[in-house]
């Protein structure tokens, strides 16, 4: 029987909460949503981000939820305080959907809620999962993905470390009358991270290599001219083996580097990529796109033609770099063949 609080709601076609997800609580909301596209909430009601809380979530919206009608989690990917509570989710049986948070907050304003706080987010996003049907329920990331992640990222934080390391040395040796000691402290720090991340990769290639299938994709992958072992493990861990990933519009939208236009009637402002996408796969995609130009005939052409046309704005021939080895990574991922230099589609 459907619960006191929505019996002012007639032919519910969908139910879904929406979860604000914190370090230490959790905020859930309950909606429902009618064929006359009626929605109708619960009281936002507070649990802990722990084991505890995440049962006692399940079992409350069970509680309210009407038993014949499927039931969604909705949550956004804050950081890593969600992953505990949608990896719970999805072991029990329950439908759980990660949001980017931008996606969320653009809906929220379509929708006219601007205010933000836990108890609108979560308003927000249960909305979503009622209004938003065809939206892919999130799947727990490979373990070995999840592994590689969490070394790829060792790696970009460690060697951003080393240059600010670096930077200060150098900054100290040209300096007047610098104190030596300090000078070799920094040397050592230096010297220490080099040995860290040469063994990090050391210990990345074999993981790599205890994986048959994911070895043979990334030994294709690096067949491609400025595409190395740490850029195409670190586009795939990101991506968890491009497992939700169904098109090339939506790779580059997850990777923030797709293009958003500015132009309206004859006014032609300035498109640029929105950024708002997983900053990892850009970051390590700077250096081969900068390089490419060098070592792949087909993308000169394209870097070329694109500084022709902006002489004074070459980071947008970069960007675009980007955007093509990424698609690059994914079609050899797809194909499971080597790079053929002699294949004329760019």
């Amino acid at each position: 029987m459907r619960p006191n609080l929505f019996m002012e709601i007639d032919c519910v076609v969908s139910q879904c909460v929406g979860i604000d997800v914190s370090k230490k609580k959790l905020v859930a909301t309950m909606c429902m949503f009618s064929q006359a596209e009626q929605a109708v909430y619960s009281k936002a009601t507070e649990f802990d981000n722990d084991k505890t809380g995440f049962n006692q979530l399940v079992k409350w919206s069970r509680k309210e939820a009407t038993k014949d009608l499927p039931l969604r989690y909705v949550m956004e990917a804050t950081g890593v305080y969600h992953e505990h509570l949608a990896n719970h989710l999805v072991r029990i049986g329950c439908t759980a959907v990660v949001m980017m948070p931008t996606k969320a907050r653009e809906f929220a304003y379509w929708e006219g809620m601007i205010s933000k706080n836990d108890t609108i987010d979560s308003r927000v996003l249960a909305l979503v999962g009622c209004v938003k049907r065809n939206i892919r329920p999130w799947k727990p990331t490979n373990p070995l993905y999840r592994e590689l992640r969490t070394m790829t990222r060792f790696s970009q934080d460690t060697k951003k470390l080393r240059t600010e390391l670096k930077n200060h040395l150098e900054a100290l040796e040209h300096s007047h009358e610098a104190e030596k000691s300090v000078i070799k402290h920094y040397e050592s720090l230096v010297a220490s991270l080099d040995k860290r991340i040469e063994k990090n990769l050391e210990n990345m290639k074999k993981k790599v290599a205890s994986d048959e299938e994911l070895n043979k994709k990334v030994e294709n992958i690096i067949t491609a001219p400025s595409i190395g072992f740490l850029s195409a493990v670190t586009v795939i861990a990101e991506t968890n083996g491009f497992a939700l990933i169904q098109n090339r519009k939506q790779l580059t939208s997850y990777a923030g580097l797709d293009v958003r236009d500015n132009q309206s009637g004859t006014v032609n402002g300035v498109s640029r990529i929105s950024k708002r996408g997983n900053s990892r796969i850009r970051a390590i995609l700077y250096m081969p796109a900068v390089q490419c130009r060098l070592h792949n005939k087909h993308l000169k052409k394209a870097y070329d033609r694109i500084v022709a046309k902006h002489p004074d704005k070459k980071m947008i021939a970069v960007t675009a770099m980007e955007r093509r080895l990424l698609l690059l990574i994914y079609a050899l991922w797809k194909s499971d063949k080597p790079y053929n230099e002699d294949y004329d589609k760019e």
